[in-house]
C-alpha cells in the first residue's frame, strides 16, 4: 500500500471511529513504575476496562509498555506503526494527547 493510499485509509477510519463514539483522548501520562495495577486503574477510570482497547503511543515509554503488556484486551502501538488493521480490530482506539496533535499535523 503506497503512503498516499495508507494515510487516507487511516484518516478514514479514524473519523469511522469517533463518529461511533469509539475514540478516545488521554493526556499524556507517565508512570513512576512498571506496573499492570496502575495501568488497569487507568483504564477502569475512563470506563474501558472491559473493552478491546488499542492504545497509541507517541513515543517509548518503558514503564508503559510494561504496565499494558500484561493487560490480556490491550495492545499499545507507537504511533508511528499505526495501521489500518489494527484501527478496524479493536473497539475502542486510546490516543495521547501528542499524538493526536502529531496526526494532525501531518
Amino acid at each position: 500500500m503506497n503512503k498516499k493510499a495508507r494515510r487516507i485509509a487511516l484518516n478514514s477510519i479514524i473519523t469511522l471511529k469517533a463518529k461511533a463514539g469509539e475514540l478516545m483522548g488521554l493526556k499524556d501520562i507517565s508512570l513512576d513504575a512498571p506496573k499492570t495495577k496502575d495501568a488497569h486503574a487507568i483504564l477502569k477510570n475512563i470506563g474501558i476496562a472491559d473493552k478491546k482497547v488499542l492504545f497509541v503511543l507517541a513515543e517509548k515509554d518503558p514503564n508503559i509498555q510494561k504496565s499494558f503488556r500484561n493487560l490480556p484486551k490491550v495492545k499499545y502501538l507507537y504511533a508511528d506503526y499505526l495501521n489500518p488493521a489494527d484501527l478496524m480490530s479493536y473497539h475502542t482506539i486510546l490516543f495521547m494527547e501528542s499524538v493526536l496533535k502529531n496526526l494532525n499535523s501531518k
